[in-house]
């Protein structure tokens, strides 16, 4: 035997002890509830952030496209009114 199952052995239960583990199926549910509840707000707030960056993105995309291109435009169109009064 390890040294922990004699430790184990030696000590006996308190009345501390058994109304600490009386109620412990309720227990063993709660904790598991509060695990699943922590890892389903884990995963909304990860996917939360992801699709803010993914249309933080997109946006920024965007806009570099089409400003882009506007102001080639507006170049072009003023490139066009110079040329015509020469």
């Amino acid at each position: 035997m390890g040294k922990n199952e004699i430790k184990l052995r030696r000590r006996h239960l308190n009345p501390v002890d058994i109304l600490r583990y009386h109620n412990y199926p309720a227990l063993v549910k709660r904790h598991e509830r509060s695990r699943r509840l922590k890892r389903v707000v884990r995963f909304f707030t990860f996917s939360l952030i992801v699709t803010i960056i993914v249309l933080l993105l997109i946006m920024i995309i965007s806009y570099l496209w089409f400003g882009v291109k506007e102001k080639s435009g507006q170049f072009q169109e003023k490139q066009n009114t110079l040329s015509i009064r020469r």
